[in-house]
């Protein structure tokens, strides 16, 4: 897979870029899939890549201001790893609009820890996450 393709293609997608050990800090996986936002961690499903809010820290008993920001989780129907671009290498790592990105659970299998990411929301509008 080319990465020029996600320019001309209308499916959410991530990208991660992961720096820990077995991972080869060089490669990028591409997921490619559906969004869709859930109420709680438990709910999520077994795999994919959430995008987890400050407030779900609240299903631990925390006091938290409800923002009503969503969880909202891509489960990739497509998995590509591609080489990281090169010139990629002294882009910015936080634009505006920056999200975290956070795995479902460290027991299943979705990313633990990622580098640079980018996911599509659901007004259609390219969202970066780091």
């Amino acid at each position: 897979m080319d990465l020029t393709q996600l320019l001309h293609d209308d499916r959410p997608f991530a990208l991660l870029r992961r720096r820990t050990p077995g991972h080869d800090e060089n490669t990028v996986e591409v997921f490619l899939g559906s969004v869709s936002t859930c109420d709680r961690l438990a709910d999520l499903p077994d795999e994919g890549l959430a995008l987890v809010p400050f407030r779900q820290i609240r299903e631990r008993g925390f006091d938290v201001r409800d923002d009503r920001t969503p969880l909202t989780v891509l489960v990739p129907d497509e998995t590509h790893r591609v080489r990281w671009p090169a010139r990629w290498n002294s882009s910015p790592r936080t634009p505006s609009g920056s999200r975290t990105a956070a795995s479902t659970s460290p027991t299943r299998n979705t990313p633990r820890s990622s580098g640079v990411s980018c996911a599509r929301r659901s007004d259609g509008e390219r969202a970066p996450t780091s």
